[in-house]
């Protein structure tokens, strides 16, 4: 390949870069996933040692579901998520204050796993009587589990799951 076709297929890269970085301004899915965590789940806080949820994300127009799994052990908290299939697509793990997470979608991923954490960790306090409230942050009972409703962030997520079905006080 010669040096001119080299700087012009250059040059056409860029300008579909450009192109897509301008099409992605200022929204916050796809390309950068949504980073709105709150309290994460601790390995001494009550309720189940391990939770299989259903966790559906509604952003703008948009909406994604996964499995999750968060399992408390006694010195850790691990958060994994799944495709309907059963493909991992993030996983988090936890050690005291030190939190290190992974996702195989990269910027595709419209959340990131501590906010997903975090939203269990809604979840599982709202089940258990004890949600503290926050500002911008509603969590209501649904069928099943509870919506929870982030203002700040612009985003509804709903989480379902044996045990964190709730009759509303």
């Amino acid at each position: 390949m010669n040096a001119h076709a080299s700087r012009r297929r250059l040059g056409i890269s860029l300008a579909v870069l450009g192109g897509l970085a301008s099409a992605c301004a200022g929204s916050s899915w796809p390309g950068r996933p949504l980073d709105c965590p709150g309290r994460m789940p601790r390995a001494e806080d009550p309720g189940p040692s391990r939770l299989e949820a259903a966790y559906q994300l509604d952003h703008r127009d948009r909406s994604h579901v996964f499995t999750v799994v968060l399992e408390r052990r006694e010195d850790a908290v691990v958060l994994v998520g799944f495709t309907g299939v059963g493909a991992r697509v993030f996983s988090l793990e936890q050690r005291g204050d030190a939190v290190e997470s992974d996702s195989q979608l990269g910027p595709l991923l419209p959340v990131t796993p501590r906010t997903v954490a975090s939203d269990l960790a809604r979840a599982l306090a709202h089940q258990a009587g004890e949600a503290p409230a926050e500002d911008g942050v509603r969590v209501d009972p649904v069928e099943g589990g509870v919506r929870i409703v982030h203002e700040a962030c612009d985003y509804e997520a709903t989480v379902r799951g044996p045990g964190l079905a709730r009759v509303a006080p």
